[in-house]
């Protein structure tokens, strides 16, 4: 099945550049010296014509260790200095969530404080009535009316 003209001659017009995109991309991208990198002549030679989209697609989207840390720094750092929001809002929402669990922890120690400060004085409340009681069942003839 042929492609459409329009798409042929946009690949056609991609192929007769690749080669000094190929340069570029090996000597910017993923540090080769330029001595170390083909000639445009010898790297026409050896595309050809088949292999254009692969190589078309390695030199926009694969990228070298060193080049892959420099953005990912420079995105960090980007986020940092403007509110934060990629890489440092997740920071942000994990540190969002731990403290609503410290603030709901707090407010349960609270909770629970105030709770045992009323228990202490109901203990004290009954045990001053537990001894009042004692006190009355020692006299039993205070409560009894005699006939």
């Amino acid at each position: 099945m042929q492609r459409p003209l329009r798409y042929r001659a946009a690949r056609n017009a991609a192929a007769e550049e690749l080669p000094r995109k190929i340069r570029k991309w090996a000597t910017d991208d993923m540090c080769f010296s330029a001595e170390d990198v083909p000639s445009e002549a010898e790297l026409k030679m050896f595309l050809g014509r088949d292999n254009v989209d692969a190589w078309l697609y390695i030199t926009e989207h694969i990228r070298s260790p060193r080049t892959t840390e420099e953005l990912r720094g420079n995105l960090l750092l980007q986020s940092a200095s403007f509110g934060g929001d990629a890489v440092v809002g997740r920071r942000d929402t994990e540190m969002a969530l731990l403290l609503d669990e410290r603030q709901q922890l707090q407010q349960e120690t609270h909770s629970t404080q105030v709770a045992i400060t009323q228990l202490e004085k109901d203990i004290t409340r009954l045990r001053a009535d537990i001894s009042q009681i004692g006190q009355t069942w020692a006299y039993p003839e205070v409560f009894f009316i005699h006939c």
